[in-house]
């Protein structure tokens, strides 16, 4: 999978085989980088939205490093 194929549909996937309340799928392909959460409720996935938009902006600024 590359990143620009990743899906909201693969978070609620593996969400719903593996359990847990909220699941957060980052996939790296060369210089690029795609992120997709999804959560048990409304609630949830307001909280991993925040989660998902500190991680873009970590990577996009090189504080974090990308593999």
């Amino acid at each position: 999978m590359s990143a620009a194929n990743l899906k909201v549909s693969h978070a609620k996937e593996l969400l719903k085989r593996i359990g847990g309340r909220g699941c957060v799928v980052l996939v790296f392909d060369d210089d690029q980088f795609a992120v997709a959460e999804w959560g048990r409720d409304r609630i949830e996935c307001a909280r991993l939205k925040k989660l998902v938009d500190a991680i873009h902006d970590k990577l996009v600024a090189g504080d974090l490093p990308a593999p």
